[in-house]
């Protein structure tokens, strides 16, 4: 039986066979079906604003990171076939026609000249000394043309600068010479590396690296890099390398920027040269021909390769190793892969598989879908599928298989105890031959369905997708940490500790929403998933290199942590396509390696390699300027005006980084004296209708793959106004000047005036103080010596009756001091702001008192006193004289016997009702003389009050007078 289960469960099949085919890397292809006008290539080239230009068999093309500009007969070529570009200082492109001459392309008009050379191969294009246009000719000699005076003049060369072009080397007389001008310097070697004479097929084989650095092929099968000694002007070998294939070095050298290495292209592919090692880069490796035409580095570090026939090629990543079915694997979709003793241990759903030293192995078992492998430092193997629990020796021999019917998730090592996950029985420990499911000693559970483990300093971490993360601790304790506690999100896919951090752990833990950094136990930091930090639906990776610097890995990008802010790498685009998805991440801190297990196989991605070094800036470049279908040159360093009608602008930009065109980006800002808008330009657009009159200012960035941004351009733009519109602004501005002007002139005008009406109203105030004073003195005074006057003349008609006359100077005497008094109260009165009603009652009362002992007539006095009855000081006066007046009137015109006075309040309202029973008179007729009543009608005015006279001949006088409180 034992036989049995091990034949069917243990059995390894070695399907061996070595992964040739193994794929390590990836190019962006640019053929006549992206645009290219010919998939003949002859030169890649770009120039200073960071287009790159293809020398096409038919024409010459332009890409600008979304389309190519072609030019040919059409644009003014005289032929199409280019093979030579160049550009000079003035920013002019220079173009070598096979049997067309030379012609300049300014970006608007093209010029042709030399026709006569037509025949002649232009090997060399540059600028001399003097900034002049020179044209190398024909390999063997020295002849050129200089371009003078907008023509090309023929010349040959005395000396060359050795630091600008590459020295042509030739064979001539069975010795291998350099060409300088009319110097031909042979070259020595400091040993014989030949066995047989050199052939002038030599020619073929040699390339100049620098001015003292030479490619030679050696042999049929060996290469060697030379360099010149300076002091003996011999040739040294410093190393060489054995090829497969004997191949001819074709005219295409470069160095690549960032490996330090050099590209050199032949019949057989592309050898990348440096001092450790040759590759050879052929068809296996993804090139579409080995017969290589040229080869350009652009200013991104960018690898061009144009094969002929196969248009042109650009190396996007170069340190990524993919194994799928044609390398072995029987099931593409994988579910786990980690190293182990330089082992590549794949789980799958049709079993386990191994890469050790480029062979694959194969371990089927029963039921396959394998979702996770480990193995210990004894070699044995953990394996774990969605039924089962499997222990293998270093055989590959089953030790041991337990029933899982929940499925195992992850397997760790941790604390000297085996853990393994499950999806439905929480976490178990393997011991004693058994699995013990810890979570039955706990009250508090973080959940039976477990995701992933980790494991770092701070203990054993178990993931989820719906209860966050719990810490295992080494003593055995857990804690437990979800949204509850500051976590983005309850499903996490990853923890990782922070190096260095022992002492004070830092934990950051990935989850679906972004990452939260954990210290002593408390979140104190996250950041979010979104377009400007991290891009994506989860994090499924976070590691720290050898260096210590931090990768994150969503599952569309691969990033590093730059101080605050996450950047993307960008030859790590390729991986992320519509139908390729990651279903696990790990990181193996011995190899340095990121270990992807994906839909469509394994990847492994040196670390090493990874090109995350801050790259250049993008460069932007304004393509064109339309109102609305017309284009429109514009400088950007002047306003541009448009008059009304042009408010609406199309701006098209170019963004020159081919790190990863898909993934460029314009970004702007418009601000006007209103408002500032920002955001992304749309297909490389700006579009901006009906916009208002006024000034603009647009600021635009280019944004590469890695977001890294352009420096800023700023072009300013102002809406004019129409010309009614300036018209009627500047007779608005007109009118408002004119009533500026009108307005200083009325203010003026009107300050004299106001101070002719000051001086008027001063006076008038004068006059009526005098007619007040007038008043008084009649009212008051007047009536006081009145009734002195009046005592008098009865005392001189009592001649004989000395008692009556004592009496009545008795009384005048009394009388005096009263009206004195009566001067002093009118005095205090008008010195006085308010008064109370009652003290105006009494002041009546008391003069009516003084008349009635005078005159000896009956007076009937009634009045209502309320103290909280206010009254102002003019009311107060102007009342009492008015009393007085009637009393005055009484005495000279009435003769009455009997007098009422009633003083009546009633609301807010006060009224003085004063009857006599005399002879009356006409109210109708207004006599001359009577100032009495013009005073009491003057009177009643200036306080706003009511005055109302009734009178009957020989009946009586009825008089009264209503005025309203003080609030």
């Amino acid at each position: 039986m034992r036989l049995i289960i091990v034949f069917y469960f243990s059995l390894f099949f070695f399907i061996s066979h070595f992964l040739s085919a193994q794929k390590t890397i990836f190019f962006e292809n640019y053929t006549t079906t992206q645009g290219l006008p010919s998939n003949y290539v002859f030169q890649i080239f770009q120039d200073r604003q960071g287009f790159m230009w293809f020398a096409t068999e038919k024409g010459a093309s332009r890409y600008d990171g979304k389309k190519f500009m072609n030019l040919s007969i059409e644009n003014g070529l005289p032929k199409n076939m280019i093979h030579k570009i160049f550009q000079d200082s003035q920013n002019n492109i220079w173009f070598y026609v096979y049997e067309g001459g030379i012609c300049r392309y300014n970006g608007k008009e093209m010029k042709c000249f030399l026709p006569n050379i037509s025949r002649k191969y232009a090997w060399n294009i540059r600028e001399n000394n003097e900034k002049q246009v020179q044209i190398y000719v024909n390999e063997m000699d020295s002849l050129s043309y200089v371009f003078k005076n907008n023509t090309f003049v023929q010349t040959y060369l005395k000396e060359i600068d050795k630091s600008d072009i590459y020295p042509k080397i030739y064979v001539d007389k069975n010795q291998i010479v350099q060409n300088y001008g009319e110097q031909k310097v042979p070259i020595l070697f400091e040993k014989p590396i030949f066995n047989t004479n050199i052939s002038q097929d030599m020619i073929s084989n040699f390339y100049a690296l620098h001015f003292n650095f030479f490619l030679l092929k050696i042999n049929k099968n060996e290469v060697g890099v030379f360099r010149q000694n300076i002091k003996t002007h011999f040739f040294e070998l410093l190393y060489s390398f054995k090829v497969k294939d004997d191949f001819i070095f074709r005219n295409s050298i470069c160095r690549d920027k960032f490996t330090e290495s050099y590209l050199v292209g032949s019949n057989k592919g592309v050898f990348m040269i440096s001092p450790t090692q040759m590759t050879q880069i052929t068809e296996k490796d993804g090139l579409n021909n080995n017969l290589i035409q040229n080869i350009f580095v652009d200013y991104e570090k960018n690898v061009w390769i144009s094969a002929f026939g196969d248009g042109v090629q650009k190396i996007i990543s170069e340190n990524i190793n993919v194994y799928n079915q044609q390398d072995g694997l029987t099931y593409e979709d994988i579910n786990d892969v980690n190293y182990s003793k330089n082992k590549l241990i794949i789980g799958h759903k049709k079993g386990l598989q191994i890469i050790e030293n480029q062979i694959v192995s194969s371990l089927i078992l029963e039921e396959g879908n394998i979702r996770v492998a480990k193995q210990n430092e004894k070699g044995e193997m953990y394996v774990g599928s969605f039924e089962n629990f499997f222990i293998l020796n270093e055989k590959g021999e089953i030790k041991q298989k337990i029933r899982e019917g929940r499925g195992t998730s992850d397997i760790a090592f941790f604390e000297n105890d085996i853990y393994l996950s499950t999806f439905g029985n929480s976490v178990g420990i393997f011991e004693n031959n058994k699995i013990n499911y810890i979570f039955e000693n706990f009250n508090e559970k973080t959940g039976t369905l477990i995701e992933r483990m980790t494991k770092n300093n701070a203990g054993l971490w178990w993931h989820t997708y719906t209860n966050g993360v719990s810490l295992w601790t080494k003593n055995k304790e857990i804690i437990n940490f979800s949204t509850k506690n500051g976590l983005l999100s309850n499903q996490v896919y990853y923890v990782y500790e922070q190096k260095n951090t022992e002492k004070n752990p830092i934990i950051w833990i990935g989850t679906d929403k972004g990452i939260s950094i954990l210290n002593e136990n408390k979140v104190i930091k996250n950041y979010k998933i979104d377009n400007k930090i991290l891009v994506g639906i989860k994090i499924l990776l976070i590691f720290q290199n050898e260096n210590e610097d931090f990768f994150v890995l969503t599952d569309k990008y691969l990033y590093i942590k730059e101080q605050e802010n996450f950047r993307k790498l960008g030859d790590f685009f390729f991986l992320f396509d519509k139908d390729l998805h990651i279903n696990k991440a790990n990181f193996d801190e011995n190899n340095q390696k990121i270990l992807l297990a994906t839909s469509k196989g394994v990847c492994t991605i040196d670390v090493h390699k990874i090109k995350y070094l801050a790259t250049s800036t993008p460069k932007l470049y304004l393509l064109r300027v339309k109102i609305d279908s017309t284009e429109k040159n514009i400088d950007i360093n002047e306003i541009l005006k448009l008059n009304h009608l042009e408010n609406n602008i199309r701006f098209e930009f170019a963004n020159l980084s081919f790190l990863n065109e898909k993934e460029n980006k314009i970004l702007f800002q418009l601000e006007t004296y209103k408002s500032t808008q920002k955001g992304f330009a749309e297909n490389m657009q700006l579009n901006f209708q009906n916009l208002e009159t006024g000034k603009y200012t647009l600021t635009v960035w280019a944004v590469d793959s890695n977001q890294v941004l352009s420096e800023k351009m700023v072009i300013n733009f102002e809406i004019l106004s129409s010309f009614w519109l300036k018209f009627l602004y500047f007779f608005i501005f007109f009118i408002c000047f004119l009533g500026f002007i009108f307005l200083i002139m009325w203010y003026y005008s009107n300050k004299n005036l106001l101070k002719k009406t000051k001086e008027v109203y001063i006076l008038q105030k004068i006059q009526a103080e005098r007619q007040r004073i007038s008043q008084d003195l009649h009212d008051n005074i007047g009536s006081q010596l009145t009734y002195i006057l009046h005592t008098l003349d009865e005392i001189q008609h009592k001649n004989n009756e000395i008692n009556e006359k004592k009496s009545l100077f008795s009384s005048l005497k009394l009388f005096t001091k009263e009206t004195i008094r009566s001067l002093r109260e009118t005095i205090w009165v008008m010195n006085k702001e308010n008064i109370f009603a009652s003290e105006l009652i009494i002041r009546i009362k008391k003069h009516t008192l003084q008349y009635e002992e005078a005159t000896k007539n009956k007076i009937n006095f009634q009045s209502d006193i309320y103290n909280d009855f206010y009254l102002t000081s003019q009311q107060s006066l102007q009342v009492f004289r008015i009393t007085q007046e009637i009393f005055t009137n009484i005495i000279k015109h009435s003769f009455a016997t009997e007098i009422s006075i009633k003083i009546l309040i009633e609301n807010d309202f006060l009224t003085l009702q004063i009857s006599d029973n005399g002879l009356g008179f006409d109210t109708s007729i207004n006599k001359d003389g009577h100032y009495g009543l013009k005073n009491m009608a003057q009177r009643s005015k200036e306080i706003d009050a009511d005055l109302h006279i009734e009178s009957q001949q020989n009946i009586g006088t009825n008089i009264s007078i209503t005025l309203k409180r003080v609030l």
